[in-house]
């Protein structure tokens, strides 16, 4: 009985951390804050650059520009160590 328990705990324990992890990955910024810890063993500093990438990406990827007749390209110039390698190639 009292194992059965702790199992019904534990998964509606995962249950609300994936729900909640899902909530948070509805953009790549989000995903990016979410997955930080998995990928990098470094504390993570949000910038306003990081969600202004994001969002260029999602609207390439989504055909945002397409869509307004503009070119499907991003080009990125930013300081090194900003995070452009890190958000385009990895996450």
């Amino acid at each position: 009985m009292r194992i059965e328990r702790i199992r019904r705990d534990t998964e509606k324990l995962e249950e609300r951390d994936v729900a909640s992890v899902k909530k948070r990955c509805v953009s790549l910024s989000g995903f990016i804050r979410a997955s930080w810890p998995i990928v990098i063993q470094q504390p993570y500093i949000h910038g306003w650059h990081i969600d202004f990438i994001c969002q260029h990406l999602e609207a390439i990827t989504y055909g945002t520009f397409l869509e307004q007749g503009l070119e499907n390209r991003l080009l990125i110039n930013v300081p090194p160590g900003t995070m452009k390698s890190l958000i385009v190639c990895v996450f």
